[in-house]
């Protein structure tokens, strides 16, 4: 370390906390060490690679043939998991993002779901369903039943819809009792 340096650690080396510039510039790539630094650090990530790529090859040598029907059934067991969880949620996924898709547009979204091609839509590698692709069908699945679109408000009425009795009211028991004996209906 030269003499006229500042000792580490001295509050007067931060050019921040004095709020001046610092006395040498960093250095820039374009400095000859920079550059042969780099290029030894590529040189050496090159032979860590090749050096990977070589025990690989060695630890296939060495294997034995129980050691290969491990890797296979492990190999087979992670990819029949992945595939049933792909169809198992991505269904669910696709059906749910349909009937957000089928609220406020159609009367019974679950007589339309039967229609939808849910198995075609794609979904991401990020879970996100292909709306544009789940609207067409919505759409094609529309004008081939057009009765289950929304009118735009209009309520379909249905069998149960009708005039009602309102709720009994609760009488009191001593009321029940005078009519009982009196034969006079209580006061209500």
């Amino acid at each position: 370390m030269p003499d006229d340096a500042p000792p580490v650690g001295d509050p007067h080396d931060d050019p921040e906390s004095t709020g001046q510039e610092p006395a040498t510039p960093p250095p820039s790539t374009e400095d000859p060490r920079i550059t042969a630094a780099n290029r030894e650090a590529a040189r050496y990530r090159r032979q860590v690679r090749e050096r990977d790529a070589e025990l690989v090859k060695l630890r296939e040598a060495t294997k034995t043939d129980t050691d290969r029907a491990l890797d296979a059934a492990r190999t087979e067991g992670r990819t029949a998991a992945e595939a049933e969880w792909s169809t198992k949620y991505r269904s669910a996924l696709v059906k749910a993002e349909a009937l957000q898709l089928l609220a406020g547009k159609v009367v019974a979204p679950k007589l339309v779901l039967p229609h939808l091609p849910l198995t075609e839509i794609d979904v991401g590698e990020d879970g996100k369903v292909d709306t544009a692709a789940l609207q067409v069908a919505v759409d094609a699945v529309l004008a081939e039943f057009p009765f289950l679109a929304d009118g735009g408000g209009k309520h379909v009425h249905h069998a149960d819809q009708g005039a009602k009795k309102p709720a009994p009211t609760e009488q009191d028991p001593n009321a029940l009792l005078r009519y009982a004996l009196t034969g006079r209906p209580p006061h209500s």
